[in-house]
């Protein structure tokens, strides 16, 4: 049982002298004068006595007072106000999170007034404007002190005067008049919709209230002035107004509540006379007729009005509960004061006056929270439609449980949030289990309150929605998840969880420890969870302070390590998971974690510890697959806290993460000093565990540099060096070979005595490597192997053990194979794979020998020539060849190269990886080359000024740029054309695509590294460097990127991850690096992709839009015409074959499919159009110079739906493109805001039609074709001539007749309706063209005017197609236009 002295005493504020008066006055006015004054007199001397009443202020008036309170009072209550107001080290203490500085809410408040009030509104005569005012002093109104446990704001001040000048300066009805202004207001409301002052609210029946409500709600709609909605803006004004508007309500409570109404202050004996005070009774029945009044619109439909009289409503429960928690602290008082005054008469009568006034009123207070507002609102409200509604009555209810843990903290309020934890939207559900949550918090904490918290309450429903909160750990919502955990470790700690047997349920919970997809803050309580299970972690202390966890001795500290280690490796190599797929990044988590548990933070800095744990390990010869996985993790472990502890690396697993306080320089220099004495015969342990390597390799770059340099660590680093340099030989694994070559770069970079050692072996690993890549080279060729089968046999084994793959998943591709070549290939690819990697992380200088005078090409370039050789022998020997057959009767058949003719197919598969490869480790060579190259320029004082040609073929980076171009072109001659009765192998077809992804990747790199816009530059050496003839780079790509178009069709989300980044990140990046001068057609093509399927591809394009809208938003416009103009094409070449005139069912079904197709390709075109419309801005086009520029758009969209492509033979039927205009009424909305640009395309549009007419071939124009132009009339509000609209029509009847006969003769089955689900306005057909034939060569993508800007390639047209197309698309259904040129409403096309 706790003491009642030690509760806490901080929120009772009430002065007992002004009741004491009102019951004096109210009760016993039969009593003399004289006598009530004696008995208030012994009340105040004997509670003045008592120690505990020391804490209790005395009342306040309305006004601020006139003469000041004793010294000790008045200090403490000119610090609130001043602290909360306007001390500066305090409120910057108090703006945690989101809090803003008091100038930027001032400034966003006055923002906000500006934009909603009226000009006629003052804060004197509008709590709207008072309140948004409410930052600073108020002219007119007298700022005042504030009681009450809420915590003080800037604001408080003036909301407390505001309130009581409300309450002092008007009566109930009026009050309840402002108030319900102040709220309509806030909603959205505007002057008119306000009462009238001198409205009788009472005298309001219920249709006149409805009346009131729906024109609130009218007025609502238009406006967008709207201050609180119940979907809360994140904006800072708006935002800071919602934390006012709140405070406000309860801050009024709070003030009605209080004893005083008079004009003078407390201690104003002049004023003693002609104060007046309000009895309980009156108190009451004013905060019950002001919840009864806002109770009436927290029933209304409208949401955003449910949402602000909700949060009145709560936050006049609050005050009213905080009430009643002062009255029950002023009776215990008051109860010890009865019990001691014994023998005493006239105290003791005094004192049960008081007593049963306060009874009394605390009951009625409890009846208005209990009747009034939970069953009024709290029952009605917590399952509302609108989240943010439910959200707020958990929380409201959550508070009042804490206020009163004896009402509230009962099942029969718990099971609510119990329910809620169920709810749809995540917020409510973290409301609801913050509610569950917050009792033990209170407990934990020991927060000041005047009742204490029985967590024992919340036994009986934590039980029964126990399952529901542990699902909640899995919760979708990651804040979901963190309150959940922690709410089940409290259970966990207070013992809830003692009898819960559900095994499943607990390695749930456990495993969320090592849950990468959920926070850090889940994974620290699961590890907790997880620790209180071991018994280890009881062991040496109560395992809970940070004082018994720092005596535990270096074999405890190594025996929860071990513990933990093994519990781990328990649950990730458990079942059929082999050691070679553990998923060691895991182990990172439970470092982390304990690095955030003080009591456990030093089991991450205890190296001794580890290594002992790690040797001991290490020792053990023959153990289990769990006891090898623990090895692992260990090592892992160690890494992990080397990282942390003294790492210089900022992210962990991919994760950005904050940096803690740099360790000692002592406790670096000892790690690093332990550490190299191990880690040579950690090497040497583990060397031929790759697993273990991966964590070993990473730990000596974290090395304090200083330690290599005593000469008591020369020996011990000189081993480390040696052992680091023949693992990576050694090695097949990228991840070791990465974390060896970042260890050397860092050690070869560093200050340090040893510097040169480093130097030496990391030239002789990339001597070995060249001259094995040398020695491989020439073995592959056939002309110089002399090799015996016998002996090839032997030397196969050899070289299997020693090169392997790289990673066990090659070793296992190839571990059967009984190809020599095989084996040769596959060494070439691990030795070009150390290359690449070494030339990632280390200088090309520290890997080559320097230029010698006698020599007439550097180390660098003759290897580069070499490697570039190889690689093209090797895709020559591979390039598609087709024999062209003079005879015209046989077919045209492929001439086999000798290459793919191998015994053994899989040497193709090691060729492609090997030219994938060597093609990094040319781009690395070219880009260091480059580096040096801009360095030496800047380094040169003419930098900058140089005027004289120079000569590109003088720079060696510039020989080796075109070398490697040249050989991304052979990899895209590696293209497989699809040609009638050409069949390809399946390595074939995998080689191809390949070597063309691996040069598309590397071709964009090459083009971001010579940015075309250094043409322009002044210096002329830049200008050198320029790549301006990339053309052939882009074709390339492009037909390749094209010829994997249908793959983008597909749903599957890994192959969607495959192509954004294999096929479209590197042209969009390439193409962001060169926007300046960029291709349109590139891009074109690109922009094509932005409506696929594909989720992240088209989050892809979508970017590389923006950055390019950025960059030139004029040519990203003209790109999007190109975009267009190749959807249309591709519709236009999709027409379905004809059919014969007598067709079968088969014929007919696989028509109708065709038709089908071709109507989603138009359907895709005009998605397409409205997303790219949609890119050029949201209401308002982002840039000045696109108004222009789309005028310019229009035109030639009009141009080339009339004419067709005037820089090759279009052959098609006259008017066939005339539903290309159905595309640009997607932009009409950025036309129509310009009536100028209206009037010029209504001309442009006038002009083209009657050449149209005037054509001699105009009768053929197709009716739907032709009814394109006037749905783009009406699109963009344009109308045409009444003489017009009239021959129109005549025109249209003879054109409809002559279609109409001629379509039944030729396509039976085209006046068959469209099962399209099209809008009326998008409809169109025509008579098309067959499809273009395939081009057998590669010509460069160019965007001169005398190449075709619809297609890549040219090919000869075959003969024409004269059917209609009509059942291709949805018809037409026209709508009025009006005269005056403005379209109608319904007429607008909607994206």
């Amino acid at each position: 049982m706790v003491r009642r002295s030690s509760r806490p005493r901080q929120k009772v504020t009430s002065t007992y002298d002004a009741e004491l008066e009102a019951l004096a006055a109210k009760k016993h006015s039969q009593d003399s004068d004289s006598e009530t004054s004696e008995i208030e007199k012994e009340v105040k001397e004997a509670m003045a006595q008592d120690d505990d009443t020391s804490d209790f202020s005395e009342g306040e008036d309305f006004k601020a007072p006139a003469k000041v309170s004793p010294p000790k009072k008045t200090e403490r209550t000119r610090r609130q106000v001043s602290v909360r107001g306007g001390n500066k080290k305090a409120k910057k203490g108090a703006s945690a999170g989101k809090t803003k500085s008091k100038a930027s809410a001032k400034n966003a408040l006055k923002a906000l007034a500006k934009k909603v009030l009226d000009p006629k509104e003052t804060p004197n005569d509008s709590l709207v404007s008072a309140l948004l005012s409410s930052a600073g002093p108020i002219s007119g109104v007298e700022s005042a002190s504030a009681k009450g446990s809420r915590k003080a704001t800037i604001y408080t001040p003036q909301l407390v005067a505001i309130a009581r000048r409300l309450l002092q300066d008007h009566d109930p009805n009026s009050m309840h008049i402002q108030l319900m202004n102040l709220l309509f207001r806030s909603v959205g409301g505007n002057l008119q919709t306000n009462f009238k002052e001198g409205t009788d609210l009472e005298e309001i029946d219920d249709e006149e209230w409805d009346d009131v409500v729906t024109r609130v709600v009218d007025v609502m709609r238009e406006s967008d002035t709207a201050l609180l909605t119940a979907v809360p803006d994140d904006k800072l004004g708006t935002r800071e107004y919602r934390a006012i508007y709140e405070e406000f309500w309860y801050r009024l409570g709070v003030v009605i509540l209080s004893h005083t109404s008079g004009t003078g202050g407390e201690d104003d004996n002049e004023n003693e006379a002609s104060k007046k005070f309000t009895s309980n009774r009156f108190q009451v029945e004013l905060m019950r007729d002001l919840v009864s009044r806002v109770t009436e619109l927290v029933l209304v439909g409208q949401p955003d009005l449910r949402a602000a009289a909700s949060s009145a409503i709560w936050e006049l429960a609050k005050a009213c509960t905080e009430r009643t928690v002062e009255l029950t602290a002023k009776l215990e008082t008051a109860q010890r004061q009865h019990a001691a005054s014994k023998g005493q008469k006239r105290k003791m009568q005094a004192l049960q006056l008081s007593m049963d006034s306060w009874k009394r009123h605390k009951a009625e207070l409890e009846a208005v929270v209990e009747e009034s507002i939970i069953q009024g609102v709290f029952i009605r409200r917590y399952r509302d439609s609108n989240p943010f509604i439910r959200r707020q009555s958990l929380e409201a209810l959550t508070q009042l449980a804490l206020d009163r843990p004896d009402l509230f903290l009962k099942d029969k309020f718990l099971k609510y949030l119990g329910w809620m934890a169920s709810d749809k939207d995540s917020g409510v559900r973290v409301a609801a289990l913050k509610g569950l949550l917050a009792p033990f918090k209170y407990k934990q904490d020991k927060r000041p309150t005047a009742l204490q918290i029985d967590v024992q309450a919340m036994q009986n429903v934590c039980s029964k929605f126990l399952r529901r909160i542990a699902d909640c750990t899995d919760d979708v919502s990651l804040d979901v998840q963190e309150v959940a955990m922690e709410l089940i470790l409290k259970l966990t700690n207070e013992g809830f969880l003692d009898d819960w047997d559900d095994d499943a349920g607990w390695e749930r919970l456990n495993l969320k420890a090592l849950d990468a997809n959920s926070t850090p803050g889940v994974r620290k309580n699961a590890l907790y969870i997880i620790l209180d299970q071991l018994d280890v972690f009881d062991e040496g202390g109560d395992g809970r302070s940070v004082a018994s966890v720092i005596t535990l001795s270096e074999r405890q500290q190594m025996t929860r390590i071990d513990e933990i280690s093994k519990w781990v490796a328990a649950q990730l190599a458990g079942g059929p998971v082999s050691n070679e797929n553990i998923k060691l990044p895991l182990v990172d988590f439970i470092v982390q974690s304990f690095r955030d548990m003080p009591e456990h933070r030093n089991l991450t800095t205890c190296w001794p510890a580890m290594l002992k744990a790690i040797r001991s390990e290490s020792n053990r010869k023959g153990e289990e697959k769990e006891e090898a996985a623990k090895t692992q993790i260990l090592l892992r472990y160690l890494a992990c806290a080397a990282d942390l502890e003294i790492g210089h690396g900022d992210e962990v697993n991919g994760k950005k993460r904050k940096r803690s306080a740099n360790p000692k320089k002592e406790e670096k220099h000892t790690l690093s000093e332990a550490l190299l004495k191990s880690l040579p015969g950690l090497l040497e342990s583990f060397k031929t565990d790759h697993m273990s390597m991966r964590s070993l390799c990473k730990i000596p770059s974290f090395l304090s540099p200083e330690v290599f340099s005593l000469p008591s660590r020369k020996s011990e680093f000189s081993t480390l060096i040696k052992n680091l340099c023949l693992a990576y030989l050694e090695s097949t694994d990228e991840e070791v070979l990465a974390a060896i070559a970042a260890s050397l770069s860092v050690f070869v970079q560093g200050d340090h005595a040893r510097v040169a050692d480093v130097k030496a072996q990391l030239k002789r690993v990339a001597t070995n490597l060249q001259d094995r890549l040398m020695e491989l080279f020439a073995e592959s060729d056939p002309d110089s192997a002399s090799v015996s089968k016998s002996k090839g046999s032997k030397r196969r084994k050899s070289n299997r053990r020693s090169d392997a793959s790289m990673g066990s998943q090659s070793a296992s591709e190839t571990i059967f194979s009984n190809s020599r070549e095989v084996d040769i290939e596959h060494s070439i690819c691990l030795c070009l794979q150390r290359m690449k990697i070494l030339m990632k992380e280390v200088p090309l200088s520290l890997l080559f020998d320097e230029d010698r005078d006698d020599d007439d090409e550097n180390e660098v370039e003759g290897f580069f020539k070499t490697l570039s050789e190889a690689l093209g022998k090797r895709l020559l020997d591979r390039k598609p060849r087709l024999d062209d057959e003079d005879d015209a009767d046989t077919t045209r058949t492929p001439s086999i190269a000798e290459a793919w003719k191998a015994d053994d197919p899989e040497i193709h598969s090691e060729v492609a990886k090997a030219v994938d490869i060597g093609l990094d480790v040319l781009l690395c060579i070219v880009a260091w080359n480059l580096r040096d190259t801009y360095q030496e320029h800047i380094e040169n004082t003419e930098f900058g000024t140089m005027d004289t040609d120079v000569d590109s073929s003088d720079l060696p980076v510039v020989r080796l740029r075109d070398g490697l171009a040249n050989l991304i072109g052979l990899c895209y001659e590696q293209y497989l054309e699809d040609v009638p009765g050409l069949v390809y192998s399946d390595e074939q077809v995998e080689f191809a695509s390949t070597v063309q992804t691996s040069a598309g990747r590397v071709a964009s790199d090459l083009r971001t590294l010579f940015p075309r816009e250094w043409s322009k530059a002044k210096d002329l050496a830049l200008r050198a460097l320029a790549l301006t003839n990339d053309h052939h780079l882009i074709a390339g790509f492009v037909r390749y990127l094209n010829s994997r178009k249908d793959e983008f069709e597909a749903n599957d989300p890994d192959e969607d991850f495959l192509r954004a980044r294999d096929l479209l990140l590197p042209i969009a990046r390439s193409l962001a690096a060169n926007w300046a001068d960029g291709n349109r057609k590139e891009a074109g093509i690109v922009l094509s992709h932005l409506t696929g399927k594909g989720k992240l591809a088209g989050q892809t394009v979508h970017l590389m839009a923006k950055k390019l809208k950025k960059i030139n938003p004029v040519r990203f416009l003209e790109s999007q015409m190109a975009a267009l103009r190749m959807a249309f094409q591709q519709w236009i070449d999709g027409e379905p074959e004809e059919i014969p005139e007598h067709p079968s069912e088969d014929q007919m079904e696989a028509f109708e499919e065709a038709e089908k197709s071709h109507q989603a390709l138009f359907l895709s075109a005009e998605h397409l159009a409205s997303r790219l419309s949609m890119s050029l801005g949201v209401s308002k086009l982002t840039d000045s110079r696109l108004s222009q520029a789309l005028l310019n758009f229009m035109q030639e969209g009009i141009r080339f739906a009339f004419e067709g492509d005037t820089s090759g033979v279009d052959d098609l039927v006259l008017g066939s493109r005339l539903p290309f205009l159905l595309l640009l009424t997607k932009y009409s909305n950025w036309i129509k805001k310009e009536k100028g640009h209206r009037r010029t395309l209504a001309a442009v549009l006038l002009e083209k039609e009657a050449s149209l007419r005037a054509h001699p071939d105009f009768v053929e124009v197709h009716e739907d074709d032709y009814r394109c132009i006037r749905t783009f009339q009406e699109a963009f509000g344009i109308a045409a001539p009444k003489r017009r609209q009239s021959q129109h029509s005549r025109d249209d009847s003879s054109s409809i007749g002559h279609h109409s006969n001629h379509s039944a003769t030729e396509t039976p089955a085209s006046g068959a309706p469209s099962t399209g689900s099209r809008r009326p306005h998008s409809a169109a057909g025509s008579q098309r063209s067959a499809r273009m034939s395939i081009q057998s060569n590669l010509s460069p993508l160019r965007e001169s005017p005398e190449d075709r800007e619809d297609s890549v390639d040219s090919g000869s047209p075959s003969p024409q197609k004269r059917r209609r197309l009509a059942s291709s698309l949805p018809e037409v259904h026209e709508d009025p236009v009006a005269d005056d040129g403005e379209s109608d409403q319904s007429s607008t096309f909607s994206d």
